[in-house]
């Protein structure tokens, strides 16, 4: 019984990436005014991202868990102080994308940990889910990644002009 519970708690700590990972691609697509590729990937990773954390709500409660409102409540503080924090820069996208990338890494590990565990609980329908939203993370981090080098020197030569 152990072994289930610390499994729904890790689709739940998944459920909370997810729903927190929501309002920071909201916040950070706002903030990527001026920057279309990028504005354009993070809306269809928003939506994937709603997607994701509906799937994670479901195996929790195929499983016979409910998800943690708790955990996706801590989650959403800690997006919403890092997102604080991050627009009090000139240089908000590039830190916002940074984090992206981070946050895709994460939630590529996660899902990787996820899959295993699915696995030797028998649960093939979770690890499945797991394996797509998988694949949709790495295309995220994909497109963050490409958008990284331009966004960073965009960032720099606006700020060169704005002190010439």
């Amino acid at each position: 019984m152990a072994d289930k519970d610390m499994y729904i708690g890790w689709l739940n700590d998944a459920y909370g990436m997810e729903t927190s990972l929501i309002s920071a691609l909201e916040s950070h697509i706002k903030d990527a005014d001026g920057f279309p590729e990028l504005q354009s990937g993070l809306r269809q990773h928003l939506e994937q991202t709603r997607n994701h954390a509906n799937l994670m709500k479901g195996c929790i409660e195929r499983m016979g868990g409910g998800p943690s409102a708790l955990k996706a409540g801590l989650s959403n503080v800690g997006t919403a102080a890092k997102n604080l924090i991050n627009r009090t820069s000139k240089d908000t996208v590039v830190k916002n994308t940074i984090d992206d990338f981070t946050s895709e890494h994460l939630e590529i590990a996660s899902y990787t940990s996820l899959i295993a565990a699915a696995e030797a609980m028998g649960d093939m329908e979770t690890a499945s889910i797991c394996r797509n939203i998988r694949v949709e993370e790495e295309q995220a981090a994909e497109v963050v990644r490409g958008q990284l080098p331009l966004i960073t020197t965009e960032t720099l030569r606006g700020m060169v002009a704005a002190r010439s």
